[in-house]
């Protein structure tokens, strides 16, 4: 079995006092993306946290590459794994070539001059999502989508191994969230990328992911895979609320609805 990428273990957050995470696991391992689903303040967004390095855990460990992520030095750690928070900052008059030129700074640091490996990268994170035609463009012009790509560009140019996606599709229509997720989906098979993402549509989670791992109350309370989660008594433990499933028509795949 390949070494995990990413490893969460026995993993405890503390926040004035309490525990805002509890004993979490997850392992994820190259081409696999991992979906963290469940209510508002039941933990996905400090597991997220956790990978990136932003928090280190009060109790139990979080690994890359099996080093202690807060053992790894910045720049390192920076060509290991790529982060997306929630709210992405504006881009005011930068290019969509020169947002994804950022994602070099890892490999050369600000006074680095860019050499013909970079510019390589860059052609590459452009090509992979779709955005050679845009590369001249403002970010800040572009549509809520085209944005979301912008930046996952920037990631893909650091060619990091772990990609972290907190919320990719927030504030996103639906058209746009397919868009987004394909994406993401496609680049974690080409690439080998490990990918964990936040995410509020259970549907989504199901659609795309190859593991989804469901937190409640800052617990891991299930993972496993489209079938073992849409289950009526497990969303009414992760949700709080009545759902019933029933198979897609066309793919078979399970899919949520309020009855």
């Amino acid at each position: 079995m390949t070494a995990p990428l990413l490893q969460i273990s026995r993993a405890t957050v503390l926040a004035d006092g309490r525990s805002i995470l509890t004993d979490a696991d997850l392992e994820i391992g190259a081409g696999e993306v991992v979906a963290l689903i469940g209510r508002n303040g039941s933990g996905k967004s400090t597991l997220i946290r956790l990978a990136a390095g932003i928090r280190r855990p009060d109790r139990g460990q979080a690994l890359c590459c099996g080093a202690p992520i807060h053992r790894i030095p910045p720049r390192r750690f920076a060509r290991l794994v790529a982060h997306l928070p929630q709210t992405l900052p504006p881009a005011p008059s930068m290019t969509v070539r020169e947002l994804a030129a950022f994602g070099r700074y890892p490999h050369h640091g600000a006074l680095g001059r860019r050499s013909a490996e970079d510019a390589a990268a860059i052609g590459r994170a452009l090509g992979g999502t779709g955005l050679d035609a845009l590369a001249d463009r403002e970010v800040d012009a572009l549509s809520g989508g085209e944005r979301q790509r912008a930046w996952l560009a920037m990631a893909l140019a650091q060619e990091a191994s772990v990609l972290l996606l907190d919320e990719p599709t927030a504030a996103l229509d639906v058209a746009h969230q397919v868009e987004v997720l394909t994406l993401v989906r496609s680049l974690a098979r080409d690439r080998g990328l490990a990918v964990v993402m936040v995410l509020h549509d259970v549907d989504m989670a199901a659609r795309f992911a190859d593991r989804i791992v469901a937190l409640d109350a800052g617990r891991i309370v299930a993972s496993g895979g489209a079938c073992d989660i849409l289950q009526p008594e497990m969303l009414r433990r992760i949700y709080g609320l009545e759902l019933g499933v029933m198979p897609h028509p066309v793919s078979g795949r399970p899919m949520s609805y309020l009855p």
